[in-house]
């Protein structure tokens, strides 16, 4: 099957619950969550197994960071 070129890039963060890239950045950016347990609750993600954690850390830092220019 070929993907789109946007789907092949998606990566999957959250093995346990196949949440990709894409999925949690968009639930930090839309509820504005600024801690894991936050995506966890709204998306699944980093709720197995935790390996993904500091990736979900590096998103939610990288979305306060855009917010933090945009306000500046």
């Amino acid at each position: 099957m070929n993907l789109p070129p946007s789907a092949e890039k998606d990566e999957i963060i959250c093995q346990c619950y196949q949440v990709n890239e894409s999925s949690i950045r968009k639930t930090i950016a839309t509820g504005n969550l600024k801690d894991i347990d936050s995506v966890t609750e709204a998306c699944e993600a980093g709720g197995g197994c935790h390996s993904c954690h500091i990736l979900i850390q590096l998103f939610i830092d990288q979305a306060q960071e855009k917010n933090t220019k945009l306000e500046n």
